[in-house]
C-alpha cells in the first residue's frame, strides 16, 4: 500500500471525524410499495420494520433510526389497483464518543410521519407466472420535526424544527417470479417534494438552509430491490425485505451558509425494511 494512499486515507479520517455540527436530516425516504395483485378484488396488507441512514464512514456521529411501515393494496379491476400506505419513524443523531470527545451530550431526536395514496396499473406476462410490470402515481402528505440539544461547555442549548410536506411521485417496477413462493422486484420512484409551514428557532446560520426550503420544490430519485418469499406451510402469508437508496437532484446555489452542503439540505440516503405480507383473500376464503 503506497504512502500517498495512506496519507489520503488519514486526511479523510481526520476530516470526517472532526465534524463539529450534528447533521440535521429533514427528510427520510419511505420504502416503495410493490405489493402485487393477481386478480380483481385482491386485498393485501404488509407490515414492515424500517430503518434509514447515510453512507457515513469514520464520522463522529452515532445514528439510530427505527420505524413502522403499513402498506396496503386493493385490486379494483384485473389491471388496475389502489395503494394506501402509512409511515412512522423515530430517529436520533448523537456524538460518537470514540471519535469525538467534545459535547458528548449533544443529540437530535426526530419524528417523521406521512401517508401516501397511489393508483396505477399492473400487467402480467402471458401465463401470469414469470413477470409483472407495475406503474403507479400518487400523492403523499407528511410532517417532519426534530428537537436538538447541544452541550456547549456544560451549558445546554435546545432548539426545535418542524415542517409539513407534500409529495408527488411516480413509481415503475418489474417483478420476476421464481415459482409460487419467491418474487424478485427492481423498481424506482421519482419524487417531487415541497416543504411548507416551516417553524424553527435554530440560529441564523443554520436556519438559512433549514428555512430556505420552504415552498421550494426538491426532486429525489429512488432505486430499490425487493425480495418476497413464502413457505408452502404458510398459505396467505409471505415475507419481504427491501433495500433502497435515494438521491437529491435539486441544487440551491444562492445560499451563503457554509452549512449548505453542496447546495443541498441533509437527508437520509438509504433505507432497509423487513416485514410480513398478508393476502387477506387467501387467509379468509371460505373452504
Amino acid at each position: 500500500m503506497s504512502r500517498k494512499f495512506l496519507f489520503a486515507f488519514a486526511i479523510l479520517f481526520i476530516l470526517s471525524a472532526s465534524s463539529c455540527v450534528l447533521r440535521k436530516n429533514v427528510y427520510s425516504p419511505t420504502s416503495i410499495n410493490v405489493l402485487q395483485a393477481d386478480e380483481k378484488n385482491d386485498v393485501k396488507v404488509a407490515l414492515n420494520y424500517s430503518t434509514a441512514g447515510q453512507f457515513l464512514f469514520f464520522n463522529s456521529e452515532r445514528r439510530s433510526s427505527n420505524g413502522i411501515d403499513l402498506q396496503t393494496l386493493f385490486a379494483v379491476t384485473p389491471r388496475m389497483a389502489l395503494k394506501l400506505d402509512g409511515y412512522s419513524k423515530g430517529e436520533r443523531n448523537s456524538r460518537n464518543n470514540f471519535l469525538d470527545s467534545t459535547d458528548v451530550n449533544s443529540f437530535i431526536d426526530y419524528r417523521k410521519r406521512n401517508i401516501e395514496l397511489s393508483a396505477g396499473i399492473y400487467n402480467f406476462s402471458k401465463d401470469k407466472k414469470y413477470s409483472i410490470f407495475q406503474l403507479y402515481g400518487g400523492i403523499g402528505l407528511g410532517t417532519t420535526s426534530f428537537n436538538g440539544v447541544f452541550d456547549a461547555t456544560n451549558s445546554l442549548q435546545k432548539n426545535n424544527y418542524s415542517a409539513e410536506f407534500i409529495k408527488y411521485f411516480i413509481q415503475p417496477s418489474v417483478s420476476i417470479r421464481g415459482g409460487s413462493n419467491y418474487t424478485f422486484t427492481i423498481g424506482s420512484r421519482l419524487n417531487l417534494l415541497n416543504f411548507k409551514n416551516i417553524e424553527t428557532d435554530y440560529p441564523d446560520i443554520e436556519n438559512e438552509i433549514l428555512g430556505y426550503i420552504d415552498n421550494k420544490p426538491s426532486f429525489f430519485m429512488d432505486l430499490m430491490i425487493n425480495n418476497e418469499f413464502g413457505f408452502k406451510s404458510l398459505s396467505g402469508i409471505k415475507f419481504q425485505t427491501q433495500l433502497g437508496s435515494t438521491l437529491l437532484f435539486t441544487q440551491f446555489t444562492d445560499l451563503s451558509s457554509s452549512l449548505a452542503y453542496r447546495g443541498q439540505y441533509d437527508y437520509n440516503s438509504i433505507w432497509f425494511n423487513l416485514g410480513a405480507i398478508a393476502d387477506l383473500n387467501t387467509l379468509f376464503k371460505k373452504k
